[in-house]
Protein backbone atom coordinates (compact mmCIF):
# COMPACT_ATOMS: atom_id res chain seq x y z
CA UNK A 1 0.00 0.00 0.00
CA UNK A 2 1.10 3.40 -0.56
CA UNK A 3 0.76 6.25 2.21
CA UNK A 4 0.15 9.85 1.70
CA UNK A 5 -0.02 12.24 4.01
CA UNK A 6 -0.42 15.99 3.97
CA UNK A 7 -1.83 18.80 6.80
CA UNK A 8 -4.33 20.12 4.64
CA UNK A 9 -6.14 19.61 1.33
CA UNK A 10 -3.05 20.15 -1.09
CA UNK A 11 -2.42 16.57 -0.84
CA UNK A 12 -5.54 15.90 -3.45
CA UNK A 13 -3.44 17.30 -5.99
CA UNK A 14 -1.05 14.74 -5.40
CA UNK A 15 -3.53 11.57 -4.67
CA UNK A 16 -5.39 12.67 -8.01
CA UNK A 17 -1.96 12.45 -9.76
CA UNK A 18 -1.03 9.31 -8.03
CA UNK A 19 -4.27 7.54 -9.05
CA UNK A 20 -4.00 8.86 -12.70
CA UNK A 21 -0.59 7.13 -13.21
CA UNK A 22 -1.21 4.32 -10.76
CA UNK A 23 -4.89 3.93 -10.95
CA UNK A 24 -4.66 0.08 -9.83
CA UNK A 25 -2.37 0.45 -6.39
CA UNK A 26 -4.00 0.22 -3.11
CA UNK A 27 -3.21 3.55 -1.49
CA UNK A 28 -4.31 5.44 2.30
CA UNK A 29 -4.37 9.05 2.21
CA UNK A 30 -3.61 10.83 5.65
CA UNK A 31 -5.44 14.19 6.40
CA UNK A 32 -4.17 15.42 9.20
CA UNK A 33 -6.41 18.58 8.85
CA UNK A 34 -6.95 18.60 13.14
CA UNK A 35 -3.60 19.93 13.71
CA UNK A 36 -3.42 22.34 10.50
CA UNK A 37 -1.50 24.44 9.87
CA UNK A 38 2.25 23.00 10.89
CA UNK A 39 4.50 26.13 9.51
CA UNK A 40 3.49 28.82 12.44
CA UNK A 41 4.40 25.71 15.30
CA UNK A 42 7.86 25.56 16.64
CA UNK A 43 9.85 23.25 14.47
CA UNK A 44 10.03 20.32 17.37
CA UNK A 45 6.39 20.30 17.33
CA UNK A 46 5.92 20.39 13.94
CA UNK A 47 8.74 17.92 12.84
CA UNK A 48 6.91 15.74 15.92
CA UNK A 49 3.84 15.38 14.35
CA UNK A 50 5.24 14.87 10.60
CA UNK A 51 7.15 11.94 12.28
CA UNK A 52 3.37 10.94 13.94
CA UNK A 53 1.99 10.79 10.67
CA UNK A 54 4.76 8.75 9.18
CA UNK A 55 4.71 6.03 12.12
CA UNK A 56 0.51 6.19 11.69
CA UNK A 57 0.73 5.20 7.89
CA UNK A 58 3.17 2.89 8.49
CA UNK A 59 0.95 0.93 11.25
CA UNK A 60 -2.03 0.69 8.57
CA UNK A 61 0.48 -1.26 6.10
CA UNK A 62 2.16 2.00 4.27
CA UNK A 63 5.09 0.29 1.96
CA UNK A 64 5.96 3.28 0.45
CA UNK A 65 5.58 6.68 1.85
CA UNK A 66 4.75 10.05 -0.09
CA UNK A 67 5.27 13.10 1.61
CA UNK A 68 2.38 15.59 0.35
CA UNK A 69 3.33 19.13 1.03
CA UNK A 70 6.51 21.06 0.17
CA UNK A 71 6.61 22.52 3.50
CA UNK A 72 6.50 19.16 5.12
CA UNK A 73 9.92 17.98 2.93
CA UNK A 74 11.09 21.33 4.15
CA UNK A 75 11.89 20.30 7.53
CA UNK A 76 11.12 16.82 8.17
CA UNK A 77 12.33 15.67 4.91
CA UNK A 78 15.12 13.88 6.17
CA UNK A 79 14.53 12.82 9.61
CA UNK A 80 11.24 10.78 8.17
CA UNK A 81 13.50 8.97 5.59
CA UNK A 82 16.22 8.73 8.52
CA UNK A 83 13.63 7.23 10.86
CA UNK A 84 12.28 4.71 8.54
CA UNK A 85 12.96 2.11 6.46
CA UNK A 86 10.33 1.88 3.30
CA UNK A 87 10.90 4.37 0.54
CA UNK A 88 10.25 7.69 0.92
CA UNK A 89 9.30 10.63 -1.82
CA UNK A 90 8.47 14.38 -1.91
CA UNK A 91 7.32 16.71 -3.94
CA UNK A 92 10.38 18.87 -3.86
CA UNK A 93 12.97 16.50 -5.32
CA UNK A 94 10.61 15.47 -7.76
CA UNK A 95 10.14 18.99 -8.78
CA UNK A 96 13.34 19.88 -8.95
CA UNK A 97 13.99 17.16 -11.30
CA UNK A 98 11.22 18.18 -13.36
CA UNK A 99 11.97 21.76 -13.38
CA UNK A 100 15.72 21.47 -14.51
CA UNK A 101 14.69 18.94 -17.06
CA UNK A 102 11.99 21.48 -18.57
CA UNK A 103 13.87 24.79 -18.18
CA UNK A 104 15.50 25.80 -21.38
CA UNK A 105 17.43 29.33 -20.27
CA UNK A 106 18.06 28.01 -17.09
CA UNK A 107 16.02 30.29 -15.11
CA UNK A 108 13.23 28.50 -13.04
CA UNK A 109 11.09 30.27 -10.73
CA UNK A 110 9.00 28.48 -7.49
CA UNK A 111 6.21 29.64 -5.58
CA UNK A 112 5.55 28.20 -2.73
CA UNK A 113 3.79 28.82 1.18
CA UNK A 114 5.94 30.89 3.71
CA UNK A 115 7.66 28.09 4.45
CA UNK A 116 8.72 27.13 1.32
CA UNK A 117 9.47 30.22 -0.65
CA UNK A 118 11.73 31.09 2.51
CA UNK A 119 13.67 28.20 2.62
CA UNK A 120 16.68 27.20 0.84
CA UNK A 121 15.14 23.37 0.22
CA UNK A 122 14.17 24.09 -4.20
CA UNK A 123 17.28 26.26 -4.55
CA UNK A 124 19.59 23.41 -3.00
CA UNK A 125 17.90 20.50 -4.53
CA UNK A 126 18.04 22.16 -7.62
CA UNK A 127 21.18 23.33 -7.68
CA UNK A 128 22.47 19.29 -6.88
CA UNK A 129 21.36 19.01 -10.30
CA UNK A 130 22.53 21.77 -12.63
CA UNK A 131 24.77 24.37 -10.83
CA UNK A 132 23.95 26.47 -13.51
CA UNK A 133 20.32 27.16 -13.06
CA UNK A 134 18.89 30.35 -11.54
CA UNK A 135 16.25 30.08 -8.82
CA UNK A 136 13.69 32.97 -8.10
CA UNK A 137 11.54 32.10 -5.44
CA UNK A 138 8.64 33.61 -4.18
CA UNK A 139 5.70 32.75 -1.09
CA UNK A 140 2.23 33.16 -1.05
CA UNK A 141 0.55 32.22 2.05
CA UNK A 142 -2.43 33.72 0.75
CA UNK A 143 -2.85 31.45 -2.39
CA UNK A 144 -2.77 28.84 0.23
CA UNK A 145 -5.83 30.04 2.17
CA UNK A 146 -7.59 30.79 -1.16
CA UNK A 147 -7.67 26.65 -1.65
CA UNK A 148 -8.62 26.28 1.44
CA UNK A 149 -11.09 27.91 2.06
CA UNK A 150 -12.58 26.56 -1.22
CA UNK A 151 -12.32 29.95 -3.61
CA UNK A 152 -9.87 28.92 -5.77
CA UNK A 153 -12.18 28.66 -8.66
CA UNK A 154 -13.40 32.02 -8.76
CA UNK A 155 -13.17 34.77 -11.02
CA UNK A 156 -12.44 36.90 -8.77
CA UNK A 157 -9.33 35.08 -7.81
CA UNK A 158 -7.55 35.56 -11.33
CA UNK A 159 -6.40 39.15 -10.95
CA UNK A 160 -5.16 38.55 -7.73
CA UNK A 161 -2.96 35.44 -8.21
CA UNK A 162 -1.70 37.39 -11.41
CA UNK A 163 -0.48 40.61 -9.11
CA UNK A 164 1.16 37.79 -6.94
CA UNK A 165 2.82 35.90 -9.70
CA UNK A 166 4.05 39.40 -11.49
CA UNK A 167 7.33 39.70 -9.81
CA UNK A 168 8.63 36.56 -10.81
CA UNK A 169 7.98 37.62 -14.39
CA UNK A 170 10.62 40.36 -14.12
CA UNK A 171 13.49 37.13 -13.32
CA UNK A 172 12.57 36.02 -17.25
CA UNK A 173 11.87 32.66 -15.90
CA UNK A 174 10.98 30.13 -18.54
CA UNK A 175 9.55 27.41 -15.89
CA UNK A 176 7.38 28.04 -12.60
CA UNK A 177 7.16 25.24 -10.30
CA UNK A 178 3.93 24.99 -8.25
CA UNK A 179 5.49 24.39 -4.66
CA UNK A 180 2.95 24.20 -2.56
CA UNK A 181 0.45 21.32 -3.27
CA UNK A 182 -2.57 23.73 -3.15
CA UNK A 183 -1.39 25.42 -6.30
CA UNK A 184 -2.47 23.05 -9.03
CA UNK A 185 -5.65 24.10 -8.00
CA UNK A 186 -5.07 27.47 -9.07
CA UNK A 187 -3.98 26.58 -12.23
CA UNK A 188 -5.95 28.16 -14.43
CA UNK A 189 -5.28 31.45 -12.51
CA UNK A 190 -1.48 31.18 -12.61
CA UNK A 191 -1.50 29.72 -16.43
CA UNK A 192 -2.99 33.25 -17.11
CA UNK A 193 -0.96 35.38 -15.17
CA UNK A 194 2.39 33.71 -16.80
CA UNK A 195 1.27 33.18 -20.06
CA UNK A 196 1.80 30.18 -22.18
CA UNK A 197 5.34 30.93 -23.13
CA UNK A 198 6.10 29.52 -19.45
CA UNK A 199 6.33 25.52 -18.56
CA UNK A 200 4.11 24.91 -15.55
CA UNK A 201 5.74 22.25 -13.22
CA UNK A 202 3.25 19.94 -11.17
CA UNK A 203 5.38 18.39 -8.44
CA UNK A 204 2.46 16.00 -7.93
CA UNK A 205 2.54 14.60 -11.47
CA UNK A 206 6.69 14.82 -11.14
CA UNK A 207 6.39 12.14 -7.84
CA UNK A 208 3.72 10.35 -9.15
CA UNK A 209 6.33 9.70 -12.39
CA UNK A 210 8.73 9.14 -10.30
CA UNK A 211 7.14 6.38 -7.84
CA UNK A 212 5.93 4.61 -11.36
CA UNK A 213 9.25 4.10 -12.74
CA UNK A 214 10.64 3.27 -9.38
CA UNK A 215 7.96 0.50 -8.86
CA UNK A 216 8.83 -0.83 -12.44
CA UNK A 217 12.09 -1.78 -11.81
CA UNK A 218 10.91 -3.90 -9.17
CA UNK A 219 7.08 -4.75 -9.63
CA UNK A 220 7.11 -7.27 -6.32
CA UNK A 221 8.11 -4.20 -4.10
CA UNK A 222 4.36 -3.84 -2.79
CA UNK A 223 3.10 -7.40 -1.19
CA UNK A 224 -0.44 -6.05 -1.80
CA UNK A 225 0.12 -3.43 -4.88
CA UNK A 226 -3.58 -4.08 -6.28
CA UNK A 227 -6.35 -1.53 -4.67
CA UNK A 228 -10.05 -1.18 -6.20
CA UNK A 229 -9.41 2.24 -7.09
CA UNK A 230 -11.25 3.59 -3.84
CA UNK A 231 -8.63 5.36 -1.09
CA UNK A 232 -8.33 4.85 2.23
CA UNK A 233 -8.82 8.35 4.04
CA UNK A 234 -8.02 9.28 7.64
CA UNK A 235 -8.79 12.53 8.87
CA UNK A 236 -8.40 13.79 12.20
CA UNK A 237 -10.16 17.31 11.58
CA UNK A 238 -14.10 18.13 11.10
CA UNK A 239 -15.37 15.12 8.56
CA UNK A 240 -17.69 17.74 6.85
CA UNK A 241 -15.37 20.18 6.36
CA UNK A 242 -13.60 17.25 4.94
CA UNK A 243 -16.04 16.07 2.51
CA UNK A 244 -16.32 19.32 0.87
CA UNK A 245 -13.05 19.68 0.20
CA UNK A 246 -13.12 16.34 -1.43
CA UNK A 247 -15.63 17.36 -3.72
CA UNK A 248 -14.30 20.46 -4.71
CA UNK A 249 -10.64 19.14 -5.33
CA UNK A 250 -10.76 15.56 -5.41
CA UNK A 251 -14.19 14.00 -6.22
CA UNK A 252 -16.88 12.17 -4.26
CA UNK A 253 -15.54 10.81 -0.92
CA UNK A 254 -18.26 8.11 0.93
CA UNK A 255 -17.94 8.65 4.36
CA UNK A 256 -17.35 4.65 4.81
CA UNK A 257 -13.79 5.99 3.41
CA UNK A 258 -13.03 7.70 6.44
CA UNK A 259 -11.85 7.17 9.42
CA UNK A 260 -11.45 9.61 12.17
CA UNK A 261 -8.07 9.80 13.69
CA UNK A 262 -7.42 10.54 17.59
CA UNK A 263 -4.21 11.26 17.73
CA UNK A 264 -4.79 11.21 21.92
CA UNK A 265 -5.86 7.11 21.51
CA UNK A 266 -3.31 6.31 18.87
CA UNK A 267 -0.51 3.81 20.03
CA UNK A 268 -2.64 3.19 23.25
Amino acid sequence: MIGIFDVGVGGFSVLRALQKILPRYAVSYLADTGRFPYSPRPLAEKLAFSLQDVDFLIEKGAEIIVIACNSITCFAGEPIRDRVRVPVFDVISAGAQAAVLATRNKCVGVIGSVQTGNSPAYPEAIKRLDQNVHVALLASQLMVYLVEEGVGQWSEVKPLVKRIIRPLLDDEIDTLVLGCTHFPFLIDAIREAVGAGITLVDPGLAVAQEIKTYLSADPDILEQPEGNGVPRFYVSGDHNRFLSAAGEYYGPVHRSQIEFVDWSKVGE
